[in-house]
């Protein structure tokens, strides 16, 4: 009987063990499959200039051979935690792979985000700017295929590997930003060099200055777009927050001793006054939350929003909100100013107990 039980638990020990492997190396694999991305531009270029000489010999070039193994010392280097806290890093890289791979509330999309990827380069790049870098591609293609490989070969598998995940985010397409606009470049320095052909007879040099305009006139449009984007963002982090005014409130105003529960990207009030509990992300609607344990909860846009923007998604989400909402006494709420404050739309709200058949607060506000 003994010798049964030590042998299944040493199976279900075994059985983990290997569970555990596999997700490691498929981390592993992760890591190495994003890094090999950003060698492989550095492979190509090499491989293509070889001045007549074999494959083998450029393959076993020393500079090709000493350019990958300072790519590996430069990650080991600037990457120190993945030594020095392995076992953080373990944790954070599981995370992140079963993050990434089953889901995220409000960016997510049901299979691929390729879509997803191309809003987010519209809105953060320009709609203008990332069609031009298309027209630069189509023209690079046209006049130097080599070169169109070097500068395509990483966003094009770059993008093709994060758009495979259900899960998106704008910063993630952040590293492509520099190849489109090396792309949006090549178009000027083609329309530039027609400039000595403007006093040519016949079609072309009639076309040539009309195009320069309408080029230059779409470039400035688009850059119009960003910079009120950037203005508008630069102007905003500038003002004071609604979670900072929110924080000064309830520090002042509320009862001292409240019990507060706080979901993320809300007020951290002061913790010595009132005993605040920590709900994470989308808390006040998680199962196990038991709001009844609190006097107030507090509510942040940046985390419920998110199911009021796709409410057909996320029905159930935005139904438990707004019962919660229409439930709960709205006790205080902050929200952006244009040019005052800035900052996602913060709920102070009173729990109401259920025993409670009046409706009152248990530490209301006199």
């Amino acid at each position: 009987m003994t010798e049964t039980k030590n042998t299944k638990a040493l199976v279900q020990t075994n059985t983990t063990a290997r569970r555990q492997n596999f997700i490691y190396i498929g981390v592993l694999c992760i890591i190495i499959g994003a890094a090999f991305l950003i060698v492989l531009p550095l492979f190509y270029a090499h491989m293509t200039a070889g001045g007549g000489t074999t494959f083998w010999r450029r393959l076993l070039d020393k500079r090709l051979i000493t350019a990958l193994i300072l790519t590996v010392v430069v990650f080991f280097l600037t990457t120190p935690y993945m030594i020095m806290d392995y076992e953080t890093f373990k944790k954070d890289m599981q995370f992140e792979a079963q993050h990434y791979g089953t889901g995220h509330l409000g960016a997510e999309s049901s299979a691929v985000s390729y879509r997803q990827y191309l809003g987010h380069l519209s809105d953060g790049f320009g709609v203008i700017p990332l069609l031009t870098a298309l027209a630069g591609c189509m023209l690079l293609l046209l006049t130097d295929r080599k070169q169109w490989v070097l500068v395509i070969l990483f966003p094009v598998l770059f993008y093709l590997f994060i758009g495979r995940y259900p899960v998106h985010f704008s910063r993630n397409a952040l590293a492509l930003i520099p190849f489109l606009a090396i792309l949006c470049g090549f178009p000027a320095g083609r329309i530039t060099a027609l400039l000595k052909y403007r006093h040519k007879p016949g079609t072309v040099g009639k076309l040539v200055l009309p195009g320069l305009i309408v080029f230059l006139v779409g470039c400035a449009l688009g850059v119009y777009g960003q910079l009120v984007i950037s203005h508008a963002h630069i102007t905003g982090i500038t003002l004071p927050d609604t979670r900072w005014a929110a924080t000064l409130w309830i520090n002042e105003n509320l009862p001292p001793g409240s019990k507060i529960g706080i979901e993320h990207y809300t007020p951290r009030p002061d913790q010595k006054k009132f005993k605040i509990s920590g709900l994470g992300t989308c808390g006040l609607i998680k199962p196990d939350s038991d709001l009844q344990r609190f006097d107030y909860v507090v509510a942040s846009s940046d985390d419920y929003d998110r199911f009021f923007q796709n409410k057909t998604k996320y029905r159930e989400q935005v139904i438990r909100y707004r019962d919660i909402f229409t439930t709960f006494l709205l006790v205080k709420q902050f929200q952006m100013e244009k040019g005052k404050v800035t900052g996602p739309v913060i709920k102070i709200l009173g729990v109401v107990k259920k025993q409670d058949n009046q409706g009152r607060l248990p530490n209301a506000i006199q």
